[in-house]
C-alpha cells in the first residue's frame, strides 16, 4: 500500500540524522597529465603543466579549452574536465591523495589550483561548484545532481516494507486456513 504523508514525515523525523549530505563537497574538473614511473618524463609531464597553469593563469588561455588541448584524461575532457563530485572522506583520500583532496576543498568556486600531485597523475583542479555538509529536507535531492529526493527514497522504502508485511500477513493467513481445514487421522498401533 503506497504510505501516507504521516507514515513518510514520521519515518523522517526518526532517521533524519541518518539523511545529510556527506560532508562538504566539491564539483571539481581537472587537467591532468598522466605519471608513467619514469622521472624523467613524469617531471616533464609535470613542467608542462606547469607552463598550462601559468597560460591559464595570465589569460591567455581558458581552463576550458587548455582541458581539450592538453589533458590526457580522455574521460573528462570531452565534459571540460568534469570528473563530477568529490567528497573528503577516507576513499577520496586513499584514490586521489591527501594533497589533491585538500587543495579542491580549500578553493573557491571558479578558482583553480596550481599542479597538484595524485598517486597517477599530475593536475590542475579547478572548483566548479560547492555543498556544504547539512542534513537533507524531504524535498532535496538525495545526492548533488539526483533527481531522486528523499521523500522518494522514503516511499520506496516503506512501499517495500509495506509489500513485505502485506506478504507475510497473507502467507500467515493462508498457513491458518489451511490448518483450519486440514484432517488430521492419527493411527496408533
Amino acid at each position: 500500500a503506497q504510505p501516507t504523508e504521516s507514515e513518510i514525515k514520521n519515518w523522517y523525523r526518526q532517521n533524519q540524522t541518518t539523511l545529510f549530505a556527506q560532508g562538504e563537497t566539491q564539483k571539481v574538473s581537472i587537467i591532468t597529465k598522466a605519471k608513467t614511473g619514469d622521472a624523467a618524463k613524469d617531471e616533464a609531464s609535470k613542467a608542462e603543466l606547469e607552463k598550462i597553469y601559468q597560460e591559464i593563469k595570465s589569460g591567455n588561455i581558458t581552463f576550458e579549452k587548455a582541458v581539450q588541448l592538453y589533458s590526457d584524461d580522455q574521460a573528462s575532457k570531452t565534459r571540460g574536465g568534469d570528473v563530477g563530485w568529490l567528497i573528503d572522506n577516507e576513499i577520496a583520500r586513499a584514490n586521489v591523495g591527501d594533497d589533491f583532496v585538500d587543495t579542491a576543498m580549500n578553493l573557491d568556486i571558479g578558482e583553480y589550483s596550481g599542479v597538484v600531485s595524485t598517486p597517477s597523475d599530475w593536475c590542475i583542479i579547478k572548483v566548479t561548484s560547492h555543498q556544504p555538509a547539512k542534513i537533507l529536507t524531504l524535498d532535496d535531492p538525495i545526492a548533488p545532481e539526483e533527481a531522486t529526493t528523499v521523500r522518494d527514497y522514503i516511499t520506496s522504502g516503506l512501499l517495500y516494507q509495506n509489500a513485505q508485511i502485506a506478504f507475510i500477513t497473507a502467507y500467515e493467513d493462508l498457513l491458518n486456513d489451511l490448518r483450519n481445514e486440514a484432517r488430521i487421522n492419527r493411527m496408533i498401533k
